[in-house]
């Protein structure tokens, strides 16, 4: 189809992901094993 028929209204938006804070020094980062589990295979894929 030719792109002169395409509203730009209806093109998809790449998602904003804001970055993570920072946690201040000395504060514990608690996180679930399950938690922990998917963040180490989201890294694996990742790289």
């Amino acid at each position: 189809m030719s792109r002169g028929f395409i509203k730009e209204d209806d093109q998809e938006e790449i998602p904003l992901v804001p970055p993570r804070a920072h946690l201040p020094e000395g504060v514990i980062n608690y996180v679930t094993q399950v938690g922990m589990d998917e963040l180490l295979d989201e890294r694996q894929k990742l790289t």
